[in-house]
């Protein structure tokens, strides 16, 4: 597996994504060879409330209302926001920060997700402690 983190997006032939804001963008690629149908992995990667078991970055992920209650319905869903908990450096510990995002995009069909974390949706990445950012 291969991880690198740069200013700007990773050149991609099949991405149409929009342009990103000129303020900076912090983005993240990896790639492995994962010897299952993609429709499974797909599957995995957008049932929210499974994170904390696979994933040691994202300990967990929660769709909530704009009050920031958690919904019962955990679909990821174009619109609607989701408070991701995080490990940095990645972990299977607590997460130790969290950040709320708006699903911007989401193509089953492309198997391809998008979001935004800016900070009108809660404060950005702050430390994480007892469920809750701790700010």
């Amino acid at each position: 597996m291969s991880t690198r983190v740069c200013s700007r997006p990773l050149p991609s032939p099949r991405a149409k994504l929009t342009p990103l804001a000129a303020s900076g963008v912090f983005s993240v690629g990896a790639s492995i060879l994962i010897d299952a149908p993609r429709e499974k992995v797909w599957q995995i990667l957008i049932d929210l409330p499974s994170y904390g078991k696979w994933n040691p970055f994202t300990r967990s992920m929660t769709v909530v209302s704009k009050s920031g209650s958690s919904l019962d319905d955990q679909t990821l869903v174009v619109g609607r926001l989701f408070i991701s908990a995080v490990n940095i450096p990645p972990g299977m510990t607590p997460p130790r920060m969290s950040g709320t995002s708006l699903v911007t995009t989401l193509e089953h069909d492309n198997f391809r997700s998008a979001w935004v974390t800016p900070p009108a949706f809660g404060r950005g990445l702050c430390p994480w402690s007892g469920g809750r950012c701790s700010r």
